[in-house]
């Protein structure tokens, strides 16, 4: 990857990452996805790029643009992808099956120990707004992967990064409607 500070008369080469697509939405801050089904992020002009959590089997990432330095959303050949932390964590905002679940449940994670990614997966019966959090023991919120947003009845899948986490017992918690529910995961490093 390349950039340019002087409208194109000089280029700097600015890492390896093979960036398919790139936002920046401030000379500094920006997003690329890759062909591997993997997104990262630079807050330096695109010097250093980190890796974000981005679902396994999302594919080839086609296109990437983020609204602000919060919100933003991934296409890749499989599923359509939203964030609302930064690129911390995507989720699916395409149902993953046509079939309407009968009852809210909030799944299990997995893998459960986890190091540093896991799956949070859950089923809505009908449309509804969500919100889902990570809790750390004493229960203040580490991580808000949904912040009540609008859902349609479905199966949904969200990734979690615990890297900037410590290793220990956290919870994550779910709010649909009048249905909330509560789970245990394990961070181990």
């Amino acid at each position: 990857m390349f950039g340019t500070t002087d409208g194109g008369n000089n280029w700097d080469t600015l890492s390896l990452v093979n960036g398919i697509c790139v936002d920046f939405i401030n000379s500094q801050t920006g997003w690329t996805g890759s062909e591997n089904g993997k997104i990262f992020k630079t807050t330096n002009g695109g010097y250093n790029w980190y890796e974000q959590t981005y679902p396994a089997g999302g594919g080839f990432v086609t296109d990437i643009y983020f609204a602000n330095d919060s919100v933003g959303y991934s296409t890749s050949v499989f599923q359509i992808l939203k964030t609302t932390n930064s690129g911390g964590a995507f989720v699916s905002i395409t149902n993953n099956s046509n079939e309407v679940p009968r009852e809210f449940s909030l799944k299990q994670n997995y893998p459960n120990p986890f190091n540093p990614s896991t799956e949070i997966k859950f089923e809505l019966p009908q449309n509804t707004f969500v919100t889902l959090k990570v809790h750390n023991a004493v229960g203040q919120v580490v991580a808000e992967l949904v912040n009540n947003e609008y859902r349609n009845a479905g199966r949904y899948s969200v990734s979690f990064n615990g890297t900037n986490l410590a290793s220990g017992i956290y919870f994550y918690s779910i709010v649909a409607g009048s249905y909330n529910e509560v789970k245990k995961m394990v961070l181990l490093k």
